[in-house]
Parts: structure tokens; sequence; C-alpha cells
């Protein structure tokens, strides 16, 4: 039948246990009572809200069975542990991520040595030393993230990205990706960015990033949030999930829009102003050019003898 809105089954949240959604992705239709719902932009809140009133189904109220399904440190290990870790490799990592210290200054600055000595910490005296203890803390981190986003992902729980495309003082581009989930985020690192950006290469880079700690771009996402140039539009078009514009980055165009534009049409309207005034004032100079000395108007085209007799006139 033309016309007809033809409506599937979705891998996603728990929401879509109870609604299937149309192919065009902004419909849902109640498994229970038929009725069909909008759910633009991947919004399920109107899905929520019908279950709840319709169906009194709530699935955003967590019993306390799922609150302790994730251990707490999944949230404060990120944040807390990490930063409070008095071992040395977790001291030089802060130093040179949070500081921006080089290795190099590990090695040579006797007061910087003496201060972590006076901690109990005895420092490597080369440089590579001071970096294989970095790397290796570092891939402690790779490894508890894993493990715990593993943990997560066995209890049937999904994910969310943000990712937003960062360029160095050094003038080198970065991809940088966050995975979210319920009470939680971890930052997954940078992605070097070299040559053209495409949308295409923009999810190849975010599905290899995720298979390194375990994840499925195709099943374990089902949302990613990014900015609004046209080139991440076109990646929210052809990745398998939903798509989130940040609202900050639109309200920063809105702003941008109406202060700067205005300010850009007033310095217009002054220098156009100027500019017509200036004009003004060369057109009056120029007419009066057209005089002689005696007050009389000369044309370049007028004739010797006339003119001659015009002076005899203003002496007389």
């Amino acid at each position: 039948m033309a016309g007809k809105v033809m409506f599937q089954e979705f891998a996603g949240s728990k929401i879509w246990n109870h609604f299937k959604r149309s192919v065009c992705g902004k419909l849902a239709e109640c498994n229970s009572c038929k009725k069909v719902l909008k759910c633009e932009g991947g919004s399920t809140k109107g899905l929520h809200n019908h279950l709840k009133s319709q169906h009194q189904i709530d699935l955003l109220k967590r019993s306390n069975n799922e609150e302790s399904a994730i251990p707490h440190t999944c949230a404060v290990r990120k944040l807390d542990y990490y930063m409070n870790d008095a071992s040395l490799p977790a001291v030089l990592a802060r130093m040179t991520a949070c500081d921006g210290l080089s290795f190099n200054i590990f090695t040579t600055s006797m007061d910087l040595r003496k201060s972590l000595a006076a901690l109990g910490l005895s420092l490597p005296r080369s440089v590579v030393g001071i970096r294989d203890q970095v790397l290796e803390y570092g891939q402690q981190l790779r490894q508890d993230t894993t493990r715990n986003l593993s943990i997560i992902k066995s209890k049937g729980q999904y994910f969310s990205l943000t990712l937003d495309e960062w360029t160095s003082l050094q003038n080198k581009r970065y991809l940088n990706i966050n995975i979210h989930g319920i009470g939680f985020f971890w930052n997954l690192g940078l992605v070097r960015i070299k040559g053209r950006f495409s949308s295409e290469a923009c999810s190849k880079i975010i599905s290899l990033k995720l298979k390194e700690f375990g994840i499925e771009f195709e099943t374990d996402v089902i949302s990613i949030t990014t900015d609004g140039c046209s080139m991440m539009k076109k990646l929210g078009k052809i990745i398998p999930t939903n798509q989130q514009l940040c609202y900050a980055h639109g309200l920063q165009l809105v702003i941008q829009d109406v202060i700067y534009q205005k300010q850009l049409s007033e310095t217009e309207e002054i220098y156009s102003s100027t500019s017509e005034t200036d004009e003004d004032e060369d057109e009056d100079m120029e007419m009066f050019d057209d005089f002689n000395d005696d007050g009389f108007i000369v044309s370049e085209s007028m004739d010797p003898q006339n003119a001659h007799a015009l002076n005899l006139i203003s002496l007389k």
C-alpha cells in the first residue's frame, strides 16, 4: 500500500523491547497497543511516557539490584583512584600528562629528583627508563578500562559515544573518543588523523578504537553525540547507531550568529556611512574646483576668448 510505514525490530536500549522502529527512524509502534509515536532525533522520552501512562511500565526506575550490578569502582576508579595513586608510574604519568613535564626533565632536574626521593620514589636515571614507566602505566589503565567495560557489557548494557576533532599547537589533528554508560564514562584516548578526514574514515577509526577495548560499534553502541559540521552530519547517516547533535555547539553557533553578526553589521553600516560622507565631500571639492579665483565657473571646454571676457568684466 502506498504511503504505508514499515516497522522493524531494533536492537538498542530496553525501550525497544516494547516498540518497533520505522525504517526512517522517526516513528515507533507500540508492541502492545500498536500506537504510533514520534521518536525523531533518537529521542525516546515520548516512548517512555507512553509505557508509563498507558501500560504502567517504568523503565527509567532502577531497582536496587540494577544499581548494584555495576561495581562502584567502575565510576570512581577513573576519576579518583588514579589521581590519588601515589606509585611512581602514576606520579610520572600525571606529571607528564597533566603538568606537561618532559621525560628529560626528570633526569636533569636535581631539585625534582630530590623532591620525589623525599616521597620515597626512586627515579630511573635515563629518559628511556622514565618513558617505560609511563607507557607501562598507560597499558595498565587500558587493561583496567577494558576489564570494566567487559563487566558492564556482560550485564546486557549498551554504550554511547561522544567524539570531536582536536588540533594541537603543533597543528596535528586528533579524534577524541569518550564512551558513556549509566553513571560513568571513560576517555579512550586520542587517535591521530592524517590526510583527508572523511565521514567514512571517521567511522573506521571509531570502529577500530572500540575493538581495542572489546566493544563492537555495530552492536554495543546505541548512540553518538557530535557537533553539527557537515562531515559529522554525514557520519550520522552511514553509521548503524543513532546520532545526537551537540546542543552546546548549536547554542554557540546561535550566539555567534546573533552577537558577532550584529556587530559586523553595525561596523559595515558605520563604514558605509563614512564612505558616503567622504564621497559627498569629494563632490563638494570638485564643485569648488570648477570656480576660478574670481568666482566664475570655468569649464574645460570653454573658449579662451570667452574666458578672457569674463576676466575683463570681473576687473570692471
